[in-house]
Order: C-alpha cells, then sequence, then structure tokens
C-alpha cells in the first residue's frame, strides 16, 4: 500500500512538473493581453459560455484553461479575416466551475446556470471630443472598477451594444466626402442609405480601417474590471455595423464559434479600392437571434444595428419580422418562462417631446419605426401576443424606462434604454417623469441622462427588480419593479 501511495506522489510530481515546464518552456512573447468570457447559445442546445483570451500577435499557440483540481482544457483560435495585430483563442467552458488562464494565472467569472443577479449598461464608449487620443475610455474605467466592487457581485453582465466610438469615424477619408454607412442614421430618405453608394470604413479607399488599438482603449483596456467579474450578454450596436468596427466586434465579441454549431461569423467583403461601391443588401450583416436560456429568464439577442430608426425599408423589415417570428415560434421546453429581448436599438424609444405652442399636429419623436413595424408584422397586434416581459436596448445615451398603451391596452411590451454608460449623454425628452398622450397613444415612464448603471434582481417565482445608480458614490436615481410597478415602470429613488 505504501509502495502504491509512493508511486502516486511521483506521478502527480512528474504531471505538474510537465504541467509548469509548458508554462515556463512559452517565449516571453507569448502573452496574454486580457481574458473574458461570453455567453450565447441557442433554443435547440441551451446556453454556451465561450471563455477568450486575446493573446499578442507573436504568440505562436494558445493559453489553456486550469481549473481548481489542476485539470487543462485547450483553447484553439479563431479565425482572424481582417488581419488583426492580436489573437483570439477561446474554449466552450462548463457552467459552475472555476478556471484560470495558464499564461496570466487570471481567473475567469464563473458563468452561473440560474443567475439572480444582473447588471445592464451599454454606449460605453468616448466620443473623440471628450477623451484624449490613446487614453483609456471614461467614465467606463472607473465605472468597471466600481462594478468590480459591488458586493454581492453581477453573475452576468448585458451590454446593449456601441463599445467604440473613437475607432468609428462619421466619414471614411479625411477629406469628409465619403459619409459611411450607418442604417440611415444621418441621412434622411425611407431607404434608409440601401439605394444609395454603400461606404464602408473597412474598405480599401478608407483611411480609418477597424484596428485593435481603438478596440484596446475603447473598451479592453477601461472594462477590464468589468470582464473579470461576470460574464457578458452582448448585443451589437450601430458602431459595430459592417462599415464602422463590425469586423472586430465579431472576432472579439460574438457568440458565435467554430467550436459548435453557432459557427464564427465575419463581415462581408466591404470593398477595395475604388469607391463607390454599390449592392448594399450584399455588404451588411444582420446577425440571427441568439437564445440564452438563464434559469428563470429567457434571454434572445436581437442584433438591430440594420434597423433604421426613422423609416422602415421593406427589405430590412422583412428580415427583422422574420427573425422575430422564428423565434418565438419555436418551441419552448418552459413556455412559462418570461423572455426579454435584449438590442441595441430600442424597440420605443422617446427621443423629443413637442415644444409648447407646436403645430397641433405634431407627434413625440419615437424610433425605432424599423423594430416597431416588423413586431407588428410579427405578432400582428399589441405586445399581449408575445412573451414579451422586457426589452433591453441603448442606442440613446441615457437611461429611460417606459411603458405604451393603446386605449388602455399595452401596445408594447414594457422598455429600459441603458444607454447611459459613459458616451456623451443625450437631453432627450428631458430628465423626470415622462406623460405622453399623442392621440390613442400613451406612454409613461422616466428619463435620467446620468451616467453609471443599473442592477438588477430577478425572482425565482416571477417578477424582478431594479436600481439605477449614478456616479462612483453609487446613489440611486430610480428604482425599478416587475409586476406592481405601476404605470411607469420605474420611478424616481425619492418617491419610492
Amino acid at each position: 500500500m505504501r509502495k502504491l501511495i509512493y508511486l502516486l506522489m511521483i506521478v502527480g510530481f512528474g504531471a505538474a512538473l510537465v504541467s509548469s515546464c509548458a508554462d515556463s518552456a512559452r517565449g516571453p512573447q507569448e502573452q496574454t493581453i486580457t481574458s473574458y468570457v461570453i455567453l450565447g447559445g441557442a433554443a435547440d442546445t441551451g446556453p454556451t459560455a465561450y471563455a477568450r483570451a486575446i493573446v499578442t500577435e507573436q504568440s505562436r499557440g494558445c493559453p489553456e484553461l486550469i481549473d481548481s483540481e489542476g485539470g487543462r482544457r485547450p483553447m484553439t483560435r479563431r479565425e482572424n479575416p481582417h488581419g488583426f495585430t492580436v489573437g483570439v483563442c477561446e474554449a466552450i467552458l462548463p457552467f459552475e466551475k472555476e478556471f484560470r488562464v495558464s499564461w496570466s494565472g487570471q481567473s475567469l467569472p464563473v458563468a452561473v446556470l440560474e443567475p439572480e443577479r444582473l447588471l445592464l449598461t451599454g454606449d460605453t464608449g468616448c466620443d473623440a471630443d471628450d477623451c484624449p487620443p490613446g487614453t483609456p475610455a471614461e467614465p467606463l474605467q472607473r465605472m468597471a472598477q466600481n462594478i468590480s466592487t459591488l458586493d454581492p457581485a453581477p453573475q452576468v453582465i448585458i451590454h446593449v451594444g456601441d463599445g467604440n466610438y473613437r475607432g468609428t469615424p462619421k466619414y471614411a477619408d479625411d477629406e469628409k466626402t465619403l459619409l459611411i454607412y450607418d442604417a440611415g442614421d444621418h441621412v434622411d430618405g425611407p431607404e434608409c442609405s440601401l439605394d444609395r453608394p454603400y461606404i464602408s470604413q473597412n474598405a480599401g479607399y478608407s483611411d480609418f480601417p477597424d484596428n485593435w488599438e481603438n478596440w484596446w482603449i475603447e473598451f479592453f483596456e477601461p472594462a477590464g474590471p468589468l470582464l473579470r467579474t461576470a460574464p457578458l450578454v452582448i448585443a451589437r450596436g450601430n458602431h459595430e455595423l459592417c462599415s464602422r468596427a463590425g469586423p472586430g466586434w465579431l472576432y472579439f465579441l460574438d457568440a458565435g464559434s467554430n467550436l459548435d454549431q453557432s459557427g464564427q461569423i465575419s463581415c462581408p467583403p466591404q470593398g477595395r479600392a475604388v469607391p463607390p461601391v454599390g449592392d448594399v443588401l450584399d455588404r451588411i450583416l444582420v446577425l440571427p437571434p441568439r437564445v440564452i436560456d438563464l434559469g428563470t429568464r429567457r434571454l434572445v439577442v436581437i442584433d438591430s444595428a440594420n434597423a433604421c430608426d426613422y423609416f422602415a425599408p421593406e427589405s430590412t423589415t422583412a428580415i427583422y419580422a422574420g427573425q422575430l417570428s422564428e423565434v418565438f415560434d419555436a418551441p419552448d421546453p418552459d413556455p412559462s418562462r418570461p423572455t426579454w429581448i435584449v438590442t441595441h436599438r430600442p424597440l420605443v424609444g422617446v427621443v423629443e417631446l413637442c415644444s409648447e405652442g407646436s403645430d397641433p399636429d405634431c407627434r413625440p419623436e419615437i424610433n425605432n419605426r424599423t423594430l416597431q413595424a416588423a413586431w407588428l408584422r410579427a405578432f400582428g397586434g399589441p405586445a399581449g401576443v408575445s412573451p414579451v416581459e422586457l426589452v433591453l436596448s441603448g442606442h440613446m445615451h441615457m437611461f429611460q424606462a417606459s411603458r405604451t398603451t393603446q386605449q388602455g391596452s399595452e401596445l408594447w411590451p414594457p422598455q429600459l434604454v441603458v444607454g447611459n454608460g459613459g458616451v456623451a449623454a443625450e437631453s432627450g425628452p428631458g430628465p423626470g417623469p415622462l406623460a405622453i398622450e399623442s392621440g390613442d397613444l400613451s406612454i409613461r415612464g422616466l428619463t435620467s441622462s446620468a451616467h453609471w448603471f443599473t442592477t438588477v434582481t430577478v425572482e425565482r417565482g416571477g417578477g424582478w427588480s431594479g436600481v439605477v445608480l449614478s456616479g462612483p458614490d453609487r446613489p440611486a436615481i430610480a428604482v425599478c419593479k416587475e409586476p406592481d410597478s405601476g404605470v411607469r415602470l420605474c420611478s424616481p429613488a425619492e418617491a419610492s
């Protein structure tokens, strides 16, 4: 028996020595820059956690993931079709288990199957006028550090898109003659630039292709503490269109991988050296929905980056209507489970109110017209015919909560806009309660332009509650609750 114990000790020591030698044998250039966990999934496969490690360009291979018992799990390289100067390694993680990255020793956040504590944020980058060149995005850096000190910590962080502003200029050339395609955001026309020349910052004629250096200062460096706190569920914003920072978003953050049937996705060809490029629909990309079943909630991530705000072109409206129909027509093993839609552009966002003394026929400015048209086409009626409990979005640089009714019936699901994560805030309809009556349409809600984030607790028996926080000291500016939160969804904290 004693010989057997000695033999096992020797074998164990030898395995540890081999493991240690494998780590020490790597060259000094083989380094992990950062690591994180992305959550994805599909209705028929269940949720998936992808561990990602961004490594230096000189690194010959990938680190391994080491669990708490010393077991090792290999990582493999993602395809790099757009030629970024860093590599991305990945592996599928089991849920409820701790791992660290071999090269750096950094612990990965644990992927939890039934999370109860969520954190909501979005639009976290920094405009060039607000952050000096080469510096980490603020206030994202302070906010991420603040998130890392939350006790108890969030178990999932939901980011609703737009994390790269300084890397996404409005024009593709220094002369500012080539206006980059942005789903109609900078033009006035019902086809939302689909009928115009397609201009991309990632075409051969562009002076500003998407690059790692901008992704580092805009997102990965400042968000480091956030990425170490909890796994990400992330939507693609319009700043991550293929015409903008889409190549990097798909490479670093998309929950699609060749390790499973989801498949890694990259941008279509964006054009060669001679502008303009035609065939707009052949150049853009609308990602398939990601269906992530996490405990008491089903999260459906919809890629609304190409959804025009103020018009509803037939081609893109049909795409979104088809996606909504497909997702909600599919059988759900737990049909009683509430669904949250996570998307960048809001289904209902109040952008501007009619001013006093304006035309009697004035209507408040409300987006997103493409998503609204697609919703009505998919469901054919008010929100009650869909199983959606909440829509989470950004795009508008503010916090906004709203309920919309028509003739007393809920027209759209309750909406939270959490685009107050860092980029310069928009005033929108102004801070405070919203109360809009437009014909038979009624919108009740709350708006704030204060930066920071929202924490949410989901209840196992149904319902959820949230607190909208502002600034490093985290004073509450609003509280939210569903159900029994009244007509506004969220109320000012002092009134709660």
